[in-house]
């Protein structure tokens, strides 16, 4: 990849990524599950500069993590589809829908996060690293190496 470009369900909304994802994390959190409707949301996490709305206007809805962190999710307003996630204290990171993306094909999932979330019925029987809430958190134990920046 080269970065990428995506949009919304509806045409309204257009992107385009300078970059290539810094990592690309299956979240498991609450808000992920319902904001998908399944068991996790596949983001690819960017640095916020790289990312460009090119077409509309997205609007957002902030709340408050399973942690305490505020998240906000931005959305096309005319569809509804999610697009791109973050936390406001790691303000230098999105993460973007992979449904949103136009070619997620190329894309190799770095890390489970948030899997104390995770619905029993989607067991996490791959190798990839997982880790219980987000990444990056002195106190976390992972069942291995953090990566670059988690998303929610």
């Amino acid at each position: 990849m080269s970065g990428f470009t995506g949009g919304c369900l509806c045409g309204a909304i257009r992107y385009r990524c300078s970059a290539d994802p810094l990592a690309f994390v299956l979240c498991h959190c609450r808000d992920c599950q319902r904001c998908t409707g399944g068991p996790f949301a596949p983001v690819a996490v960017v640095l916020a500069e790289t990312l460009t709305i090119v077409q509309g206007e997205t609007r957002s809805h902030t709340v408050t993590g399973e942690d305490g962190g505020r998240v906000f999710r931005e959305f096309c307003p005319s569809c509804g589809s999610p697009l791109f996630s973050g936390l406001e204290a790691r303000r230098k990171t999105l993460a973007v829908k992979a449904g949103s993306m136009d070619d997620s094909s190329k894309l190799v999932p770095t890390m489970h996060i948030w899997t104390d979330s995770a619905v029993a019925w989607w067991p996490l029987t791959d190798e990839l690293p997982k880790t219980p809430r987000n990444p990056g958190k002195p106190s976390q134990k992972t069942s291995s190496t953090d990566p670059a920046p988690g998303s929610s």
